[in-house]
């Protein structure tokens, strides 16, 4: 083979081994799919540098949904252990029916001083049956971007109704930052799917406004 050929085969190559496949969601969006089993949006901005990641402004309003029934479709509430000298703050967004995600902290004293280090990640399944069973290890999308947050706890509680599952994680407060300011958030967990709306990115912004 002459050393023309050779350096042709060799460029031809290293192209290949590099090259994306264009696909369109349902939406029109085009996907780059990498040869490594990873993709993104074509039009995504690039990621997100640590240091560049705020805590969202203030709003001039409490989210309009909030109550303090963890049942409920948007759920806030501060509230204060004696016993502990502690406060807990926490938000809870329904993803549907059974099915909730929430956040939460803890800090010394009456209300919160500082801008916490980290988050609890909690999702809680009430059901009549077990839903949370198998590997609980939660993988993220955020605009695209694949992220694997690693195996979460577990708990269970009996009920009348069956049972009340909870798995729960401590996230670096950065993560959280990273979830609520996608545009674009879905996850897997348990095999099963399941993607945030606007409003439960809203109400999760309004949370973390909050934080002092």
């Amino acid at each position: 083979m002459g050393k023309l050929s050779f350096v042709f085969l060799t460029l031809l190559v290293a192209i290949n081994s590099q090259a994306q496949m264009v696909a369109h969601t349902e939406d029109g969006r085009r996907v780059l799919l990498r040869q490594d089993g990873t993709w993104k949006f074509a039009d995504e901005q690039p990621a997100v540098k640590p240091e560049q990641l705020k805590i969202p402004a203030s709003r001039k309003f409490l989210h309009p949904d909030f109550t303090t029934d963890v049942n409920a479709d948007y759920y806030y509430e501060q509230q204060y252990d004696d016993f502990d000298e502690k406060t807990r703050t926490a938000v809870g967004v329904k993803i549907r029916q059974g099915f909730y995600l929430r956040f939460y902290y803890y800090s010394p004293g009456l209300l919160p001083k500082a801008v916490p280090d980290s988050v609890v990640m909690m999702f809680v399944s009430v059901s009549s049956s077990r839903q949370f069973t198998g590997e609980t290890v939660l993988r993220l999308s955020l605009d695209g971007e694949r992220v694997e947050l690693g195996k979460f706890q577990r708990m269970t509680r009996l009920t009348s109704g069956g049972f009340r599952e909870f798995i729960y994680k401590g996230i670096p407060l950065n993560t959280f930052l990273r979830i609520l300011n996608a545009d674009y958030v879905a996850g897997k967990l348990f095999n099963s799917d399941f993607v945030l709306n606007k409003e439960h990115c809203e109400a999760l912004r309004d949370f973390a406004s909050r934080m002092k």
